[in-house]
């Protein structure tokens, strides 16, 4: 009986020592970079918002994209005609790679038009390596410019990422 309870203390604190090691493993830090346009009026001031899916359909949503910039606070303005604007979060690494995107905003202040070039993601782990997709936009990200009505664009890859396109490693 003392073997057994001393097997069950064993196991019980090897799993509790070890299940931190594993729920770390599951991080990935994402770094975005998003391209505005150099058309005239492609600032926006609305507030951005980002949906990164993968190859199984799970989902992170990231509202207020600008909260998580990586750029000056005080002196940098995201989404302004021309910038390359980066931001950085930590979320649940994803099933399967990134490969497909939404971009929207909620059409507010003066001129919320928004004409973005591309979006680009890395997703690093140190137990998964790195990923990177490029996701092209070339599109007026407005409901009062081409194609008109909506202020939500989305990047559907996931058919050609059999090909393993653009990525640091093969893992993640």
């Amino acid at each position: 009986m003392e073997i057994k309870l001393l097997i069950f203390s064993i196991i019980f604190i090897v799993a509790v020592l070890l299940f931190p090691a594993y729920a770390k493993d599951d991080v990935c830090t994402y770094i975005v970079y998003v391209q505005t346009g150099n058309a005239k009026d492609a600032t926006t001031h609305a507030n951005v918002n980002l949906v990164l899916r993968d190859t199984y359909f799970q989902d992170i949503n990231i509202t207020n994209l600008k909260s998580w910039g990586i750029m000056s606070k005080y002196h940098h303005y995201y989404f302004r005609r021309g910038n390359l604007d980066a931001f950085a979060f930590k979320g649940k690494c994803m099933k399967g790679p990134l490969c497909s995107m939404t971009l929207s905003h909620d059409n507010t202040s003066v001129a919320p038009g928004w004409y973005v070039n591309y979006v680009e993601v890395t997703a690093v782990s140190p137990s998964r390596g790195c990923r990177k997709i490029k996701f092209p936009v070339n599109a007026w990200v407005a409901v009062d410019k081409p194609p008109y009505g909506s202020a939500r664009w989305g990047v559907y890859l996931c058919d050609e990422i059999v090909r393993d396109h653009g990525n640091c490693s093969s893992k993640i």
